[in-house]
This record gives structure tokens, sequence and C-alpha cells, in this order.
């Protein structure tokens, strides 16, 4: 299992460095995403991967901009 979440972790790095937002789901039902997925393997995580909100984007900018006043 420990190989599985470095794996899952260094994706989570890499997905960063090209400009995409990432989320890292460990709490599902097992047999639904076996189910879903079609296949016999345990799911250990789910990566959520997709372009960032602009508009929540801008925020978090501004708020971190902010505080380091």
């Amino acid at each position: 299992m420990e190989f599985k979440t470095i794996a899952a972790a260094f994706s989570l790095l890499a997905v960063s460095g090209v400009g995409l937002s990432t989320i890292w789901i460990g709490m599902f039902d097992e047999e639904k995403v076996k189910n879903i997925l079609g296949t016999d393997l345990r799911p250990s995580s789910i990566l959520c991967i997709g372009y960032p909100d602009k508009k929540n984007l801008q925020n978090l900018e501004g708020n971190s901009r902010n505080s380091s006043r």
C-alpha cells in the first residue's frame, strides 16, 4: 500500500506542476468503484484532475498577497 500512496502523492505534484488542480479521495466504496471500472483490482485512491476555476484561483492569489503584508 505504501508504494501506491507514494505514486499518488507524486502524481499530485506532477499535476500541480503543469498548472492543473487535483484532489485526492481516499475514502470510497471499493466495490462500487470496482464495478464502475469493470476490474478486479483493488482501488487505493481516486485522483480527480482538472483545470482550476480561474475566479477562485484569482481569489486565492489575492488572499496570499494580502497575508504577506
